[in-house]
Formats: structure tokens, C-alpha cells, sequence
């Protein structure tokens, strides 16, 4: 159970990072096109990243709250 909490809680940090980083800074406006489309270009990268991250965290969150139902499960079994 504790480990359990441990892992919540650290998977819970990860995503307010994660979340942090989707804000990211303010970018300049700037007048240029070549420069608009850099910037465009860069931040769907950076999204995608993102992404990617936001869907391995998802992933182990799933993970870990199925290994505490198979824990419980298993907890409820032996006390029967």
C-alpha cells in the first residue's frame, strides 16, 4: 500500500512537471515569416515530446494502479 502512495505521488509530480512544460514560455511575436514558421516548427516538435511523454506517464499510471488492484485482490484472498 505504501508503495503504492510512493509511486501516485512520484507519478503525480511528474505529470505538474509535465504540465508546467505544456505552458513553456511566452515567445516573442515576431514580423517575419521565416522566423514565424521556426517558431511554429519548433514548438511542434516540442509538442510532440510532449506527447510522448504525457503518454508513457499515462501509461504507467495505468500500470501501477493495476498492480494495486492485483495487490488488493490478492490481500482480500489471503484474509478470506
Amino acid at each position: 500500500m505504501l508503495s503504492y502512495a510512493m509511486e501516485t505521488s512520484k507519478l503525480s509530480l511528474q505529470a505538474a512537471e509535465l504540465q508546467r512544460e505544456t505552458r513553456g514560455p511566452a515567445r516573442p511575436f515576431t514580423a517575419s515569416a521565416g522566423a514565424s514558421l521556426f517558431v511554429l516548427q519548433t514548438s511542434e516538435k516540442d509538442l510532440l515530446a510532449l506527447k510522448q511523454r504525457l503518454d508513457n506517464l499515462s501509461a504507467k499510471m495505468e500500470n501501477s494502479e493495476l498492480k494495486f488492484g492485483e495487490n488488493k485482490e490478492n490481500i482480500d484472498r489471503t484474509r478470506q
